[in-house]
């Protein structure tokens, strides 16, 4: 089995008309915003905008043709994004919402630290062209929807030598587990493939039998084995809200126990997609069947991103 490699997007949906006026916006907010500066001192620029290297990046200006280069790469790829997934017309129309939206999309689509880390280092910056280009406050709204999301995004992302997120003994691993309602929280994941923003909400979960405002505004109601709904209506007190910190280190403290490498809650949802999609073939379902059908049941509007969990 080759090494674990990120799917990348395809925006096949958009008309090269389309892609075409993305291209055409992004340079021209870049050009307006007169943010490039290449044979400038870079030092004298800095101590204009003083404070930490993420601050700093977005309120300088870009000194060099490959940083130029390499943002307007990543620009166009969030652009694109926002376009193919919200129908919007113009950047102007981009909200904090679509930012939070495109990271988590980069860590489903198992993209690595680094490169989930530079893109949100990016669109801070892009951010700030389209400030100085049009005015507005995208900097700071969208500098806190990335700062709202990176860190668990990037707590998930997988390890460059990873084969498979998948772990391999699931149920002995959720066994591991301090905690009943993080018990409860993982077996979510497992069971029904639930993301662990989802996952932990078992309070709303037992006194609705549903859960509200999931990706993309979905109301999701899992089905629940009966051992699994016992569980959870055995809750009390904390149990019934579960932290996401408290639930990602009791996961790592149950991996240290199993002697296996953490492959973060992310992994759990990846071991319910392959058993969906091997249970569909067994069922008799041809390739491209259990494909769609595991996609609807792991909610996602592209097969391509359930391929990134089939590996």
């Amino acid at each position: 089995m080759s090494k674990h490699t990120a799917t990348a997007f395809d925006f096949s949906d958009l008309s090269n008309k389309q892609q075409e006026r993305i291209g055409s916006q992004v340079h021209n907010a870049l050009k307006t915003s007169d943010i490039l500066r290449v044979g400038e001192s870079r030092h004298d620029d800095k101590l204009l905008h003083p404070g930490d290297s993420h601050k700093m990046a977005q309120g300088t200006s870009i000194h060099s043709w490959g940083s130029y280069h390499k943002l307007v790469s990543q620009a166009r790829t969030f652009c694109k994004y926002c376009w193919s997934e919200y129908g919007i017309r113009n950047v102007n129309q981009i909200k904090p919402q679509m930012v939070q939206s495109f990271i988590r999309e980069l860590g489903e689509r198992a993209y690595s630290r680094n490169t989930i880390d530079a893109y949100a280092s990016g669109v801070n910056r892009f951010a700030n062209v389209l400030d100085r280009a049009y005015g507005g406050h995208r900097t700071a709204t969208w500098g806190k929807a990335v700062d709202n999301v990176r860190s668990t995004v990037l707590a998930d992302a997988p390890r460059k030598d990873t084969v498979t997120r998948a772990y391999e003994r699931p149920d002995e691993l959720i066994s591991s587990i301090r905690g009943e309602g993080y018990q409860v929280a993982a077996r979510l994941q497992l069971e029904c493939g639930l993301r662990v923003s989802d996952a932990l909400k078992l309070r709303e979960l037992r006194e609705t039998g549903s859960i509200s405002n999931s990706k993309g505004g979905q109301v999701i109601t899992p089905h629940l084995s009966d051992s699994l709904k016992t569980a959870l209506f055995r809750l009390e007190g904390s149990d019934l809200n579960p932290t996401r910190q408290g639930y990602t280190n009791a996961l790592k403290n149950a991996c240290l126990d199993q002697n296996t490498a953490y492959q973060g809650t992310h992994g759990l949802r990846h071991n319910y997609a392959q058993a969906q999609y091997n249970g569909y073939r067994a069922m008799g379902a041809n390739k491209g069947e259990a494909l769609q059908m595991t996609s609807e049941d792991m909610g996602h509007h592209r097969q391509d991103i359930t391929l990134t969990y089939l590996r």
